[in-house]
């Protein structure tokens, strides 16, 4: 469980695409093809920034025009999310894009040698936090959160609240609006399904402080995925973990849950049966009974040509057979 510690602790933004692992973290929007990966939820928000030269921030894409702007090295995270939402303002051809990113991004911005730079990732991140506060570049405030965000199922809008970066210093001085993505826990098509609520609930106690852009118990969450949930994962969010994981060990928790998964199909087969049983039982009681009126009609007639002694005893045993059938 360290590992699932560090990674959301992370200083870097989660964007690789590619993982030879049972379980890793992906930015939410990248689907990497040919994969059977399933999710398990998403883990905590990286912010999209957009921080540029200039004396005022930048509001809505267009004001970019002309401008050259680093996008993120080639098949990054960042990358996907900045040229999605240039592509939605019809604006990918409208400026130059530079493919670089990070700390090289960040100097280039500071040198002049770039007008604009997208950063994906926690307030954390280093680039973020030098930018954040040298004067000589502005945080992009997105007027249009919310457009964008209908376009796309990986992105929700957040408010970095004024003061949230350093309260000594005031910054930022007020509200700013940005577009968030968020970084989901990821597994391959052969990640066991007991593990899953361990993972879970690790995540839970991690994650589930408050922070800058999340309220208290907001993540792991279901929302913002683009990768199918795994079933298990499903109903974890649904119902939360089962009796046994609440209140035995993983061991005896996993084995009783296996336990059930393997009886409700049995148990389901054997239903019918319940509800045939009754009226089975009642029909083979009928059937005996006829057969003794049967006899007993004989007897009455003397149809069978025995003895009085002879009915007797077989009045005696009818009358045995009865009691039996009673009990």
């Amino acid at each position: 469980m360290a590992s699932l510690r560090q990674a959301s602790q992370q200083r870097e933004p989660c964007m690789s695409k590619h993982h030879e692992a049972d379980i890793a973290f992906i930015q939410s929007g990248l689907s990497p093809d040919g994969s059977q990966l399933q999710s398990l939820g998403s883990v905590f928000p990286e912010p999209l920034w957009l921080f540029t030269r200039g004396e005022e921030p930048v509001t809505r894409m267009n004001q970019l025009l002309g401008k050259s702007v680093a996008i993120g090295t080639t098949d990054s995270g960042t990358r996907e999310v900045a040229l999605s939402i240039l592509d939605d303002a019809k604006m990918r051809e409208k400026l130059r894009t530079v493919s670089v990113g990070g700390e090289e991004a960040k100097k280039a911005l500071l040198n002049g040698e770039l007008d604009a730079s997208f950063f994906v990732g926690a307030q954390s991140v280093q680039a973020v936090k030098e930018l954040a506060i040298d004067p000589s570049v502005q945080l992009a405030d997105f007027d249009r959160v919310q457009a964008y965000a209908r376009y796309h199922s990986s992105l929700f809008p957040v408010t970095l609240y004024a003061g949230m970066l350093d309260l000594s210093k005031d910054l930022p001085p007020k509200d700013v609006h940005l577009l968030s993505t968020a970084c989901s826990l990821v597994v391959s098509e052969d990640f066991h399904y007991a593990l899953v609520t361990l993972f879970l609930q690790t995540a839970n106690s991690i994650r589930r402080a408050p922070g800058p852009f999340q309220t208290y118990g907001e993540y792991p969450s279901p929302k913002n995925v683009t990768l199918p949930l795994m079933p298990e994962a499903e109903q974890f969010y649904e119902s939360g973990p089962s009796f046994f994981f609440r209140y035995l060990p993983f061991f005896w928790a996993a084995t009783f849950d296996r336990l059930i998964i393997l009886l409700l199909p049995l148990v389901t087969l054997l239903f019918p049966l319940f509800r045939v049983a009754p009226p089975l039982y009642g029909w083979i009681l009928r059937r005996k009974l006829l057969k003794k009126q049967e006899i007993l009609r004989d007897i009455e007639i003397n149809e069978d040509g025995l003895s009085h002694r002879e009915r007797q005893a077989v009045l005696k045993e009818l009358t045995d057979q009865l009691a039996e059938l009673k009990n």
